[in-house]
């Protein structure tokens, strides 16, 4: 039945609605075959498993990383226009 199912999402014709009612309500083990870590992560979302904490109002996530090729208009480290 995978193996199909596969197939059929391969086709360029393939067109497919599914509800978040029907992701909640399959197999994860049937999800992660089919989308790998992502079918987990979209059945967790399906039923509302969610637990990342909540972020108040106005909070900005620190900057983790910059790439080698960006300028940046001021310094990040004091915050001070050049």
């Amino acid at each position: 039945m995978e193996a199909i199912i596969k197939n059929q999402m391969r086709s360029p014709n393939f067109i497919k609605k599914i509800t978040i009612g029907e992701i909640a309500t399959s197999d994860p083990d049937f999800l992660e075959r089919l989308f790998g870590k992502m079918g987990l992560v979209l059945y967790s979302f399906a039923n509302g498993w969610d637990d990342s904490p909540v972020a108040p109002e106005g909070y900005a996530a620190p900057i983790k990383s910059i790439g080698n090729s960006t300028t940046t208009p001021r310094d990040l480290a004091t915050n001070l226009n050049p």
